[in-house]
């Protein structure tokens, strides 16, 4: 059987209606973006957190013990924007700059277990003070949307949690 052109035309016409109105109710009977904006706050979200200065001091992990004692102090030289704004250490140490920089001291709390890493040492070597230092961690992050209206990206970010540490060595050796 063959259709004439006002036949096939008509279904053209019926086909496409029936394709315009599939997505207008399937949209309105389901979920659609807004109704997933709670469903991104349930999720843990994490910023990372990276430090760069000069060692004051490194204390190693005692590996008869099962808790960490390790720890690293040290001068902040540069940090990445979340480490900024963390408050974590002192973000403004020349107030004639416009902006932040880093400055004043930072340390790693003892207890957070991090991988310690030591490039450049040879022989009876041990880190020092002057040497370089590099941290990087991770925090969590509260998104905006998520926290209280007025909340400080400060208070949006949680503690630090030390990763890795890595030492370069900068003195002559022996």
């Amino acid at each position: 059987m063959t259709l004439s052109r006002t036949h096939t035309a008509v279904a053209s016409l019926i086909a496409t209606g029936a394709l315009l109105g599939v997505p207008a109710t399937g949209q309105a009977a389901g979920k659609g973006k807004q109704d997933r904006g709670a469903q991104g706050c349930t999720k843990v979200h994490y910023v990372p957190f990276s430090v760069r200065g000069i060692l004051i001091g490194a204390l190693p992990d005692d590996p008869t013990t099962a808790a960490s004692e390790a720890t690293a102090g040290m001068v902040v030289a540069s940090a990445n924007r979340y480490a900024l704004m963390s408050g974590e250490f002192d973000t403004d140490s020349d107030g004639t700059k416009p902006g932040m920089q880093p400055g004043g001291f930072f340390s790693v709390a003892t207890g957070d277990a991090f991988r310690l890493k030591l490039h450049g040492y040879q022989r009876s070597d041990t880190p020092s003070e002057g040497d370089k230092i590099r941290l990087r961690g991770r925090m969590k992050f509260t998104r905006r949307r998520c926290a209280p209206a007025g909340t400080s990206i400060a208070k949006r970010l949680g503690p630090v949690d030390v990763r890795k540490v890595v030492i370069t060595d900068r003195d002559p050796d022996a």
